[in-house]
């Protein structure tokens, strides 16, 4: 993709430029790193110091040995140890016989540090023998190398200490790091998977920074002198045999420097290098019990030859299968050792099975692929990358003869996943699987479920096979994450969405930490679909997680639910607000669903994909005998249970001609701007009644008190009085004289000039607004209070409240004073409710049975935008109680019952209930509303009321499932909501 100059180094550290190719001169593309100097000046510099010191954290031991090095380079080397930010390490320099009386000198001038300990050899023994004597003199509970001409960054040892704090089981860790010129210009980086310990045995990957407990590298015996050149890495190879508690700081924190002999510190060790990788992979089988054979592959790389070979059994998979479920039937039906998938579009030979499946038989092996090329013989995919960010096939494109990024084509390694167009697995696994209930799991996931058992998904680097696909061609998808990555084989630093090695821009916020509860349903039987889970940014705190499915609707989730457990974890996130939960109830067919998370200035992460399948028959099941744990969080839910669609036009019954009771209605609001006017239109385009319209607005700001102005003057009529303060409220009649008065003590913050607009009351069969007024509140019981002071009337009319972002239907005002007026015993009617969007877009309704008074005293199923009640007995209970925030429709309900009030539940929708992000928070209802909720129901049964009491309910299973067999009988066209 770019130029690539070639050019020989000298001694002295000169280039010599000898050749330079044009972009798309090379047979095949390879790592896009970019301008790394670049990114690294920006993305990457150097941390300053901090104010405070670091918290104690182990004590660290630099092991140093040091040969006739360049006095600029060990200058260099020791100011990195002596600037380091974290204050808790010892130095341990062992000058292996250098004979220089400059190095000598600068060694003793560092040795006047306390921390530091010279420790000079009259023999040079080789960078082994030195660095066992540094480090039989350690004291420090963790080692750190260090070679004598490269450098520590600041903040290297503070990153390994507060990693060790996180993770105190950590036996070693190692980092990324970076390759610096001479003159310390930064030139290229070594950015490092996660511990991969197959990837291991054919490329010293681990390098530079390396961390080791000092008593397990004691016990294990050191360093070899027999492997001088290579001595790390075969002492690592003997450290992975001991344990497996290994970890990666992905932060580039060492520099190594590019210099003559930068590899030894004595003698010319490079020529027989690849011969001791050899013999140190094989001598590491051989302890192991492994019986591959090792060959060199040249450039410090190691390839492995399977020396067994399992039985194998070829299975095909077309795109309509799921290929897990196919595998798990497979598996149930043979007898071979390992299964082996292949899809119509592969062509492997026997060769590159036997590779697979001899991979595949490892006891730690999940699934295996090989290297897949395109019809033009390049790579097709080498794996895949997932993160939150995204997924794509790794390496695409590549230039399957080259070595992708520091061996990574050219060596067996682990990845987070394969796609299934060829790959083998153990049938024993697979079996083992049957009993674990995987057979809904998508691919992904199902390649994450083995990660999170300890198992390693490969690609085998030997086994290229080829396909008829072109690498131009979209990627076949293979799904996204249900949980976060819990071993992640391609570097953070790295941008996933290409999985060529371009760099990622770090300006680009990190991505979310986030988890699912249990694993997403694939197929359900009642269209019950329920998650649950957490999620947050590392430094932003909480994030609102939302649904959509392509085409239909986007649907915010229950967010900023309190997880405790959580925030135990991860006490550095600041809240413990970060849970979340999403009920749906869909109808039959299939759904795709894709999970968001959005932080507070848009931003969008996806997080996974599902696909879920609703089917027809037992749905049935859950209408006429579903049970209680079920219905009661799914029946009456303010969530989807379709997907959006224009409401439609319903039926009201016309009302008589005789004398209707006076309607009065109040609406309060703030900041609902966007909503506001359709739900006062709702109201002043009804017709045939003689209703007062109150508007009490919190002070809003988002260009609400427009709206009002605007639709106050359609209304034809002029106003009697304007005052901006002080406020004024209407006196007893429609054309009394306004009278002053107080301000509440109660109001709040809201600074908002208070204003009040006295208007005349029509008598022309039509709604008017009679008041309204924009002031600051204590809250939206408040604003009621306030709306209905400023209305009167006789004991037989008619209130209500219509919250400013809900709205009555046509026809629904006119149909309740006249079902008033035809049963002046009713004190108290609502009907059935409407659920629609942002959009009013229907996406659900409540079908009620007729009203139950046991049931309303355990819990409140009245849509309150679809009550109304008469005057005589809000004033016989002292109308509504300010101090409730989110249940004082409930309590209102619980006093007009408890004061004798004949309820009775109409069968018509009356009004839409609207359900937006901007609705009180899902913390808020979880904390203040449940907490009311409880109350309520322990003053109404007289008792406290525990959860599992409720869930057991007898009366309360009765009145979901005539709910759900109401809706049932309106699906299938037999019955009406009137039932």
């Amino acid at each position: 993709d770019a130029p690539l100059a070639l050019a020989a180094l000298t001694d002295d550290g000169t280039l010599l430029p000898f050749h330079a190719f044009r972009a798309g001169d090379l047979p095949g593309r390879g790592p896009a790193l970019g301008d790394y100097e670049a990114w690294a000046a920006q993305h990457d510099p150097d941390p300053p110091a901090p104010t405070i010191l670091p918290a104690p954290g182990p004590q660290f031991s630099i092991l140093l040995p040091v040969y006739r090095t360049p006095l600029p380079f060990l200058r260099e080397c020791l100011a990195s140890v002596q600037s380091q930010h974290y204050p808790h390490w010892e130095l341990i320099i062992v000058d292996d016989a250098s004979e220089s009386a400059e190095i000598t000198t600068i060694l003793q001038q560092a040795a006047a540090d306390a921390r530091v300990r010279l420790q000079p050899r009259e023999k040079n023994g080789g960078i082994a023998v030195a660095t066992n004597a540094a480090l039989a003199a350690a004291k420090g509970e963790f080692m750190v190398l260090l070679d004598h001409d490269d450098v520590l960054r600041p903040h290297a040892l503070a990153e390994f200490a507060q990693a060790l704090v996180a993770n105190p089981q950590w036996d070693a860790l190692y980092s990324d790091e970076d390759k610096i010129t001479a003159d310390g210009r930064r030139v290229l980086p070594f950015l490092k998977p996660d511990f991969s310990p197959e990837f291991l045995l054919g490329v010293m990957y681990i390098g530079h920074v390396l961390a080791v407990r000092t008593t397990l590298a004691r016990r294990v015996g050191g360093f070899d002198a027999a492997y001088d050149g290579i001595q790390d890495y075969e002492f690592f190879l003997r450290l992975s045999e001991q344990t497996r508690q290994i970890g990666h700081v992905a932060r580039i924190l060492y520099h190594w420097r590019q210099s003559p002999g930068s590899s030894a510190l004595h003698g010319n060790v490079k020529g027989d290098m690849d011969e001791k990788q050899r013999q140190a992979v094989q001598a590491h089988l051989r302890r192991v019990g492994r019986s591959e054979h090792v060959a060199p592959a040249g450039g410090h790389r190691a390839r492995l030859q399977a020396t067994v070979i399992p039985t194998v059994e070829i299975i095909s998979v077309t795109d309509e299968e799921n290929p897990v479920a196919t595998l798990r039937r497979a598996a149930t039906k043979s007898t071979a050792e390992v299964l082996i998938l292949i899809a119509p579009e592969v062509m492997a030979d026997q060769s590159v099975l036997q590779a697979l499946a001899a991979s595949a038989a490892r006891p730690d092996a999940g699934v295996i692929g090989p290297v897949l090329l395109s019809g033009e013989g390049l790579v097709l995919e080498a794996g895949w990358a997932v993160s939150p960010r995204g997924s794509a096939p790794l390496m695409r494109g590549f230039d399957p003869t080259g070595d992708g990024y520091h061996g990574t084509l050219r060596c067996t390694r682990e990845v987070t996943a394969v796609s299934p167009l060829c790959v083998a697995v153990s049938r024993t696994l697979l079996l083992e699987l049957v009993l674990a209930e995987t057979s809904n799991l998508s691919w992904l996931n199902f390649c994450q479920s083995l990660i999170a058992t300890g198992r390693f998904n490969r690609v085998v680097a030997t086994a290229q096979v080829p396909t008829t696909l072109s690498w131009r061609d979209e990627p076949r998808p293979i799904g996204t994450p249900t949980a976060p990555i819990t071993a992640q084989f391609f570097n953070p630093h790295f941008d996933v969405r290409r999985a060529d090695y371009t760099l990622r821009n770090q300006g680009e916020s990190a991505p979310p930490c986030w988890h699912l509860d249990t694993p997403p349903p694939t197929a359900v039987s009642d269209g019950c679909v329920y998650w649950r889970g957490w999620c947050f940014l590392p430094a932003g705190g909480p994030l609102m997680v939302r649904v959509t499915i392509p085409g239909h609707f986007a649907w915010p989730a229950a967010n900023g639910l309190d997880r405790p457990d959580v925030h135990a974890l991860h006490p550095t996130i600041g809240s413990a607000a970060v849970g979340f939960e999403l009920r749906l109830r869909l109808p039959t067919g299939k759904y795709e669903f894709n999970f968001e998370a959005v932080a507070a200035d848009g931003t969008v992460w996806p997080l996974f994909q599902q696909t879920t399948r609703v089917s027809v028959w037992p749905r049935v099941r859950y209408f006429l005998l579903g049970s209680l744990e079920k219905l009661l969080p799914f029946q009456l839910i303010a969530a989807p249970s379709q997907c959006p669609r224009p409401l439609p036009v319903v039926k009201i019954p016309s009302c008589g001609a005789r004398p209707s009771p006076r309607l009065a209605i109040v609406t309060p609001s703030f900041q609902q701007a966007k909503f506001l006017e359709q739900t006062m239109r709702s109201v002043l385009e009804q017709s045939g009644i003689d209703c007062a319209y109150v508007v009490q607005d919190g002070g809003s700001a988002d260009g609400s008190r427009a709206i009002i102005e605007r639709l106050a003057a359609e209304t034809g009529d002029v106003p009697l009085l304007v005052a901006t303060s002080p406020a004024f409220v209407l006196g007893s009649g429609a054309s009394s004289v306004a009278k002053p008065r107080q301000k509440s003590s109660e109001q709040g913050s809201q600074t908002t000039q208070p204003s009040t607009f006295n208007l005349q009351l029509s008598t022309s069969g039509a709604p008017r607004l009679v008041a309204w007024e924009s002031a600051s509140d204590a809250g939206q019981a408040d604003a009621i209070k306030r709306g209905f002071a400023k209305t009167s009337g006789g004991p037989d009319d008619v209130m209500a409240w219509i919250n400013s972002d809900d709205f009555y239907l046509p026809g629904a005002l006119a149909y309740v004073v006249d079902y008033f007026a035809r049963h002046p015993d009713v004190e108290v009617i609502y009907g059935h409710r409407i659920v629609v969007d942002e959009n009013s877009q229907e996406i659900g309704r409540w079908f009620l049975p007729q009203h139950d008074p046991e049931v309303l005293r355990l819990n409140d199923f009245v849509p309150q935008e679809t009550m109304f009640w008469r005057r005589r007995l809000w004033d016989r209970v002292g109308g509504i109680d300010a101090s409730f925030k989110f249940a004082m429709d409930w309590d209102l309900l619980l006093r007009f019952q408890a004061a004798g009030a004949r309820m009775v539940r109409v069968p018509y929708f009356l009004a839409c209930f609207r359900v937006h992000a901007a609705q009180k928070t899902s913390a808020q209802i979880q904390s203040i509303g449940q907490a009311e909720i409880n109350h309520l129901r322990e003053r109404a049964q007289g008792r406290v009321i525990a959860p599992e009491e409720l869930g057991k309910n007898s009366r309360l299973l009765r009145y979901l499932r005539r709910s759900a067999l109401i809706e049932l009988m309106t699906k299938i066209g037999r019955g009406s909501a009137r039932r």
